[in-house]
């Protein structure tokens, strides 16, 4: 129901960063290989990719994948289209399994449909805790983004989209900015629309970042007050500095 649909538009739109192969991920906090979620089809190679791209994710999302298949016979997957291209990239069943396209193994394909299982390993309640950030801005994926707390068109599909458009980003942003290719124009994001960090602050409460990963991200989508280029700090002399 919820997949990654790469046709001309979506592809500006979404991941600039498919140019690069999961297999490209050199370092991982937590393994060098994902081992304990079943990946199979595909070539050695192709399944090596996805346990280290899953490596880089957090306890969480990683623990709400039940496995990964790599093939082009997915029963979720849709038809090609009249040019004769896949639809979507990759499928997260509602049983939280993976299917990806054996074309599209790359860590952002990963990352995102790691993001739809974790949103369906969610409680209802939490689940509409994000739906009603940017619940009104749904289904209009015409015009710019990022915008109204969504970060991609693609994103602003669904809830489901929309969350995992932003895991993939989160995780995209932290191991691949160095490249200096990311699917999301920062510069454009309206920081005092607080949609945004509303957003951010969830996926640390969901376990899609740490506490210390969302203090590093969160000047990304918030304001900084300043006057000549001189930082303001806000003292409270029972608190210390804010």
């Amino acid at each position: 129901m919820f997949k990654m649909c790469w046709r001309a538009a979506a592809v500006a739109a979404l991941f600039l960063l498919l140019a690069v192969p999961a297999n490209d991920v050199t370092a991982s906090r937590n393994a060098t290989t994902f081992d304990d979620t079943p990946v199979s089809g595909g070539t050695s190679g192709d399944r090596d990719s996805i346990r280290n791209a899953m490596a880089l994710l957090e306890e969480k999302p990683r623990d709400a994948v039940v496995s990964v298949t790599i093939n082009d016979d997915c029963p979720g997957y849709k038809p090609k289209d009249e040019w004769g291209e896949w639809r979507e990239s990759g499928h997260c069943h509602w049983t939280r399994d993976i299917c990806i396209h054996t074309i599209y193994v790359y860590d952002s394909v990963v990352w995102h449909e790691s993001g739809h299982a974790l949103l369906m390993s969610q409680s209802w309640d939490e689940y509409s805790r994000w739906l009603a950030v940017s619940n009104d801005s749904y289904g209009n994926k015409k015009g710019n983004f990022p915008r109204d707390g969504i970060l991609t068109s693609y994103g602003a599909t669904n809830a489901h989209e929309d969350f995992a458009e932003w895991v993939a980003f989160v995780m995209w942003y932290q191991y691949r900015t160095p490249t200096g290719r990311t699917a999301v124009d920062l510069k454009k994001v309206d920081k005092s629309d607080k949609r945004y960090i509303r957003h951010l602050k969830l996926l640390r409460d969901f376990g899609a970042i740490t506490p210390e990963e969302y203090d590093k991200l969160a000047p990304l989508f918030t304001l900084t007050a300043s006057t000549g280029g001189r930082v303001i700090c806000f003292i409270d002399s029972r608190r210390g500095v804010r």
